[in-house]
């Protein structure tokens, strides 16, 4: 099976909640990219493909205010759930160091990590 993501998505464990219809649904990434993510939800996936949702969460320290993402449902298995962002170029662009953040907290290291880090935000700002 062909993988078709146009970008590399890096592994995490950050705490994230989920916000549709009301609802808060708490859980942790698995991995993120520039363009989306994997969620691991506490509680059965309420979720369905194509509907839209609100990721939330903390990326820096406490008082800063959350990470706030609108996102659209792309696929989802019980509590795992895939998600593509969404917004404008300009919303991406404001949304990129954290992303960056998120991506480099991982368990792997060294420079070879972050240069190829480097090259994923270098392709993500050409492929427009």
């Amino acid at each position: 099976m062909k993988d078709s993501r146009r970008f590399y998505r890096a592994p995490s464990s950050h705490s994230v909640e989920v916000l549709i219809r009301d609802d808060c649904h708490k859980g942790c990434l698995e991995n993120v990219s520039l363009n989306g993510a994997l969620l691991h939800l506490d509680d059965l996936s309420p979720l369905a493909v194509g509907e839209a949702c609100v990721l939330q969460l903390q990326v820096d320290d406490a008082p800063l205010p959350p990470l706030r993402i609108d996102c659209e449902v792309v696929h989802g298995c019980e509590r795992l759930v895939g998600v593509k962002f969404l917004g404008s170029a300009e919303e991406a662009e404001r949304r990129i160091p954290s992303l960056i953040k998120l991506m480099s907290d991982t368990r792997q290291g060294g420079d070879e990590y972050l240069e190829r880090i480097r090259g994923y935000l270098a392709d993500y700002c050409g492929a427009r």
